[in-house]
């Protein structure tokens, strides 16, 4: 039987609030949540960033997923696609790491 004292929630999708905050003296943006419901994602965004924020939806509970999901939409300039976005990321995750010399 189902508790409808519960918020129901929306299969795979949760809510997230993005803001900024000051890190080490220099301005940060900060992932916080998730969120099961949207009206949450906004008190809990007002509570942390003062009404400076913004709700994004995304198919994750997991924070760095939900990170890489952020930044690879940040990185959309040509229409693409948040999957393909994340695979530049990865790749270049990827050219960073130091290189082995086998001798």
């Amino acid at each position: 039987m189902e508790d409808i004292n519960q918020p129901r929630v929306r299969q795979g999708v949760y809510f997230w609030v993005v803001g900024k905050a000051i890190v080490d003296g220099s301005p940060r943006k900060v992932i916080v949540g998730p969120e099961y419901n949207e009206s949450d994602a906004n008190r809990l965004g007002f509570e942390k960033f003062e009404g400076d924020f913004k709700v994004v939806p995304l198919p994750t509970m997991n924070e760095a997923r939900a990170t890489q999901m952020l930044k690879g939409n940040m990185l959309k300039q040509d229409g693409s696609t948040v999957e393909s976005s994340m695979r530049k990321i990865s790749h270049i995750k990827r050219g960073k790491k130091k290189r082995r010399y086998y001798h």
